[in-house]
């Protein structure tokens, strides 16, 4: 069985990377001065999606992601299971209905910063449904909620928007902060960035008779939950998105 920290090959990775390659391709669309092919942005969007979905299943379908003993490729901080299999199509079918709920939203000069974001988000959310290890975590929440704030104000003129998105930006920096903070006591109890050390390794400290080693588990599990409670607008975490839906644009 492959060990935790393997390296996987990046065929496994085809569609993350189809993702990433469609956001920068998607970008540059936007910068070009004729507005005719700027009006191409969303379709390309499209086209890139449904490649990415196309590899998911083609992969899936020939059970190219787990290995010759039948378990889940894993390695670098991803675990190619179900759940992450799961998390990239229902993401990817996602990102297909938004494309066509925000198609007219971008202004016409920013189509290139708006589409590319949204790939960006994307791509967070396909890595987090695959992260199995802190640091990868981290990295793809962060990679999920750092174009939501730019694209909460993006296309937008008024002040609403603008206080939204500022709002949103700050207090997202301090819920990542605090979810770093979390991690980082989590992964010095664990003595690993590996998620299923850490969860053995936490559950046993929760359940230890020593007072500090109570302590520091019980604050890191809930600066954790806290930082993910915000990022989902969980209750009591959920106050600031009545600002941030006031100023956005309904897409």
């Amino acid at each position: 069985m492959p060990g935790l920290y393997e390296l996987i090959s990046l065929s496994a990775l085809l569609p993350e990377i189809i993702l990433a390659v469609g956001a920068c391709a998607v970008l540059l669309l936007g910068q070009v001065e004729r507005e005719n092919w700027r009006r191409y942005s969303p379709g390309l969007v499209l086209l890139t999606l449904f490649a990415a979905i196309a590899v998911v299943i083609i992969r899936a379908r020939m059970g190219l992601d787990v290995d010759a003993d039948g378990h889940s490729l894993s390695g670098s901080g991803l675990f190619l299971g179900s759940l992450a299999s799961f998390g990239r199509v229902s993401t990817l079918f996602l990102g297909v209905i938004l494309t066509f709920v925000a198609w007219m939203q971008p202004q016409p000069n920013e189509r290139g910063e708006f589409w590319s974001l949204m790939l960006c988000s994307l791509l967070g959310v396909m890595l987090t449904g695959a992260a199995n290890d802190l640091l990868m975590l981290f990295i793809a929440i962060e990679l999920v909620s750092i174009p939501t704030y730019v694209l909460v104000a993006i296309s937008r003129r008024n002040v609403r928007a603008l206080e939204a998105g500022t709002k949103y930006f700050y207090l997202g920096a301090l819920a990542a902060a605090i979810t770093a903070y979390g991690f980082s006591l989590l992964y010095g109890l664990g003595g690993s960035a590996s998620l299923p050390a850490v969860a053995h390794n936490v559950s046993a400290a929760l359940q230890s008779n020593n007072p500090i080693t109570l302590g520091v588990a019980a604050t890191g599990v809930v600066l954790s939950l806290a930082g993910l409670m915000f990022k989902i607008s969980a209750v009591p975490l959920h106050f600031y998105v009545a600002d941030v839906y006031q100023g956005a644009a309904s897409p």
